[in-house]
């Protein structure tokens, strides 16, 4: 007798799989903004109109940006924060603001959001799979089973390890330092390198977690040089096109229609970017390209295209535009994504840690000359406590502990709550599970 063969289980199981990313990614894209309130978008100053009116109320400041609410805490705004502005805490204080972190993800019931966006979607899906499972099991003379064959299976799934190789395995600390301080004594001595045939790279890579300082070393490595520096903020919409030249067409069209002069002039209307800023500059500068890491992944390798050349074409104006000096390119990533190994090989790479107790103390210091030693030592011990939880997804930077630091101040919190209550977490910790998860887990 000629054995039955069962039918394969490996079209279904593909069908799952498919179905599980397809709400997947429902989830993380579509479903995300049906519960999402709503923030609108304004610049600083009228953030500052709103502050001095006393008509704000929660306020959460992140590194890259302000989320706030009015006094009635029904509106959502966000805008931009402006680095210089030192004494925003105090002022937010003073006109009736609170610092907090805010959810603007909505407050909809748990289990109403699991019900919505996984067993809802799934089911339609389920239904479908059951009668093509039924299907080929007629097909295959098959017997009956449970749904799906489930309690029959003993299929094992292997998930391989997510963990690649970091950015700390390429390079050693010492030995980045050793490789920086090469660059800048190549641009004091440049002599000297070409008679070896040596040559500049590409870019200096600084790689590290927020708040460790790589925006302030390109600063203090353009001051050592005597160099102007030219910083190129990136954004997650930033294109290299972005940075060599922006052609204004609306304001032309605006001109053409309400007869301003010059119209016919098409190199009115086109503005240098940063890195066309760098190739144009009479004599050599810095360039500093702040956080890659935060651009789509092709970015790297335009980019990378672009330094290449030395050169871009202007079709408005029919231009080429040449580098009359090459620029030095000081790249900073908080590693949130791996660059392109293209571009990594055309970088000197450096890694900075994160600073350590004593380090970060000094660095306290510079902004609070006459703060409290009980304080410090409580705040720190708290800082980096916190900094340690598994649990903490975004673990606080030191612009975080610089602003905790001016809230406990401002508000003459006693030494020995810091630790104990870790008062104004909202301004140390910016998502609300990480507050569920602290205070779940303080002791």
């Amino acid at each position: 007798m000629q054995e039955l063969k069962q039918p394969s289980k490996k079209p279904l199981i593909f069908y799952y799989v498919v179905i599980v990313l397809v709400i997947m990614l429902l989830n993380a894209t579509l479903f995300p903004m049906m519960w999402e309130t709503p923030v609108q978008e304004v610049d600083y100053t009228t953030f500052m109109s709103m502050t001095y009116d006393d008509n704000i109320g929660l306020v959460q400041i992140d590194t890259d940006e302000i989320i706030f609410t009015d006094k009635a805490q029904e509106n959502f705004y966000k805008t931009v924060p402006i680095p210089s502005d030192m004494d925003l805490v105090n002022r937010v204080y003073e006109h009736g603001g609170q610092l907090s972190s805010i959810d603007t993800g909505g407050q909809t019931n748990s289990l109403l959001y699991i019900l919505l966006s996984w067993i809802l979607p799934f089911l339609p899906f389920l239904v479908i799979g059951y009668f093509l499972n039924k299907r080929m099991k007629n097909a295959m003379g098959g017997g009956d089973g449970m749904m799906f064959g489930m309690g029959k299976s003993n299929a094992k799934i292997y998930v391989n390890s997510s963990e690649g190789i970091h950015f700390s395995d390429v390079a050693g600390e010492d030995e980045a330092k050793e490789n920086l301080a090469e660059i800048v004594e190549y641009l004091h001595n440049p002599g000297k390198y070409r008679e070896i045939g040596a040559s500049m790279p590409k870019g200096v890579l600084l790689v590290g977690p927020p708040g460790t300082g790589k925006t302030m070393l390109a600063e203090a490595i353009s001051q050592a040089l005597g160099k102007k520096l030219i910083i190129w903020n990136i954004k997650s919409t930033t294109k290299a096109q972005d940075g060599l030249y922006v052609y204004d067409v609306v304001q032309r069209l605006y001109d053409s229609q309400f007869g301003g002069e010059g119209v016919d002039d098409i190199a009115k209307y086109v503005r240098l970017g940063k890195l066309g800023e760098a190739f144009t500059a009479e004599e050599q500068v810095i360039l500093l390209i702040d956080e890659i890491d935060k651009a789509d992944l092709e970015f790297p390798n335009d980019l990378l295209w672009e330094l290449d050349r030395m050169e871009f074409y202007v079709p408005e104006t029919k231009e080429t535009i040449k580098a009359k000096q090459r620029p030095v390119v000081i790249i900073t990533s908080n590693a949130e994504k791996e660059l392109p190994d293209a571009f990594l090989r055309r970088c000197v790479f450096h890694y900075i840690e994160f600073p350590d107790k004593e380090l970060m103390a000094e660095i306290v210091r510079v902004h609070f000359p006459d703060l409290d030693d009980k304080l410090l030592t409580q705040a720190l011990e708290a800082f980096y406590r916190i900094r340690q939880m598994p649990q903490i997804k975004k673990k606080p930077s030191t612009s975080e502990i610089i602003d905790w630091l001016r809230a406990l101040v401002h508000e003459g919190v006693d030494p020995k709550r810091v630790v104990k209550e870790v008062p104004y977490l909202g301004v140390l910790l910016k998502k609300n599970e990480d507050m569920d998860a602290l205070r779940r887990a303080w002791r």
